[in-house]
């Protein structure tokens, strides 16, 4: 695992490259995406944890409440929001 700032700066960049392209945002989920501008190293699962990455605003990362500490010890972005099992993770996304 590189450095945090190595993974701030990244997700400057791509902040920086969002503005120029006809989208909203960016959002990735685990994959070698999600592991380059974050350093987490999450498998896909059932559970969704995703980067939601905008040009106007920090970076967030969403994942289950019982993976937070984990994510929070392998991720740069300080922005977590967590869902429980009994919530719908998207609608945490979209809020």
């Amino acid at each position: 695992m590189l450095d945090s700032e190595t993974y701030r700066r990244r997700l400057e960049t791509m902040r920086e490259r969002l503005t120029g392209v006809p989208a909203d945002g960016l959002y990735a989920t685990p994959s070698s995406n999600l592991f380059y501008l974050t350093g987490i190293d999450f498998h896909r699962s059932e559970r969704l944890t995703a980067l939601l990455l905008f040009a106007d605003r920090d970076p967030v990362v969403l994942c289950p409440a019982f993976e937070e500490s984990r994510l929070r010890g392998m991720s740069a972005v300080s922005d977590v929001v967590t869902w429980e099992e009994t919530e719908d993770p998207f609608a945490r996304a979209a809020a």
